[in-house]
């Protein structure tokens, strides 16, 4: 018992000592990210499938603009591969056209977003209609484009198969 009195003041002693070692430091650190505007835009193919010569044929593709939440951006549809200012000029009609897949011939078509109102529109806008410039929300934005084959202005054409490639772009 004689001994326990004895080291129990040498061991407040010690772990006083050692509380008095006991020491802290602190620093902070910065926390960054950095949200790049990005979009992204698929569309389906366009297929007309058979074409009579002299019969209106209409066709459609899917558009989606995917563009990062309050990015500006506007979509333009090119003019395609083999376009051509001839046909009537007052209107902008049958400006894009196919070609033939081996012979010197082309099918004249038109874009629009309304599914009636044919017309050289060439962007989309939020509401997935052709217009001026969207602001993204981070979700998908939907636009159907459709297509037509004029009745008169193709009744001439050979038959085969006929292409063309519309490029459309998204700009941020």
């Amino acid at each position: 018992m004689k001994k326990l009195k004895l080291l129990a003041p040498v061991a407040a002693v010690m772990l006083s000592a050692t509380a008095g070692f006991a020491a802290t430091a602190t620093d902070t650190m910065n926390v960054t990210a950095t949200v790049n505007s990005t979009c992204a835009i698929t569309a389906t193919d366009m297929a007309f499938g058979i074409v009579v010569p002299g019969t209106l044929k209409t066709a459609s593709s899917n558009v989606s603009i995917t563009c990062s939440n309050g990015t500006p951006f506007t979509v333009t549809v090119g003019n395609g591969n083999n376009s051509t200012t001839t046909g009537s000029s007052s209107n902008n009609e049958f400006r894009r056209q196919m070609k033939h897949s081996t012979a010197n011939s082309f099918l004249q078509y038109m874009l629009d977003d309304t599914n009636g109102a044919f017309s050289y529109a060439s962007t989309i806008n939020s509401n997935g209609t052709f217009g001026q410039t969207a602001t993204g929300t981070g979700s998908a934005i939907s636009a159907t484009l459709y297509g037509e084959v004029g009745s008169t202005v193709n009744a001439g054409a050979i038959s085969g198969s006929y292409s063309d490639v519309v490029t459309l772009t998204v700009t941020y």
